[in-house]
C-alpha cells in the first residue's frame, strides 16, 4: 500500500489509525504513523522474514499473518510513544508470536518453495547397466 509515496508491504495505515482512533485531522499522530511507526513495523516483518526470501510473494494466508504482525508492532510502537509500557509490551509480544508462527509455517511449507528438493536414492550398483562391465 502506498501512503504519501512510501510503499508499505505489510503495514496498512488505515487499519491501525482506525483501531487507535486517530482522526485524519490529528496531523501529529498521522505523521508519526506514516513517517516512523509504519516504516518501522514494515521493516520489523521484512527483517524477520529475510531468511525465507525464496518464498516471496507470500500466500494469501501468510500475507495476512505478516500484516497482522506489522499491525501489532505498529500498535506497540504507538503505545510506546505514548508512554504506555504495559500495553507496549503486550502488543510487542503478540507481534513476536505472529512472527514466530510465520517462521514455523515457512520452515514447514516445502511445497510452496520454488527451489528444487534433492531426493536421495539408493546407490545399488548391481542394478546398474554397466555393472556387467566392471572388473571382477
Amino acid at each position: 500500500m502506498s501512503i504519501d509515496g512510501t510503499l508499505f508491504e505489510f503495514f496498512i495505515e488505515p487499519n491501525v489509525s482506525k483501531f487507535l482512533k486517530i482522526e485524519e485531522t490529528d496531523e501529529e499522530d498521522i505523521i508519526l504513523l506514516r513517517g516512523i511507526i509504519g516504516p518501522s513495523a514494515d521493516k520489523f516483518v521484512k527483517n524477520a522474514l529475510k531468511p525465507f526470501a525464496d518464498s516471496f510473494p507470500l500466500a494469501a494466508d501468510l500475507q495476512g499473518t505478516a500484516e497482522s504482525a506489522a499491525f501489532k508492532k505498529a500498535v506497540s510502537l504507538y503505545k510506546g510513544y505514548n508512554n504506555n509500557t504495559d500495553a507496549m509490551e503486550l502488543w510487542k509480544g503478540m507481534a513476536q508470536t505472529d512472527i514466530n508462527e510465520l517462521k514455523t509455517t515457512l520452515k514447514a511449507s516445502h511445497a510452496e518453495r520454488t527451489k528444487l528438493a534433492v531426493a536421495s536414492q539408493s546407490y545399488d550398483t548391481e542394478d546398474d547397466i554397466l555393472f556387467s562391465q566392471s572388473i571382477r
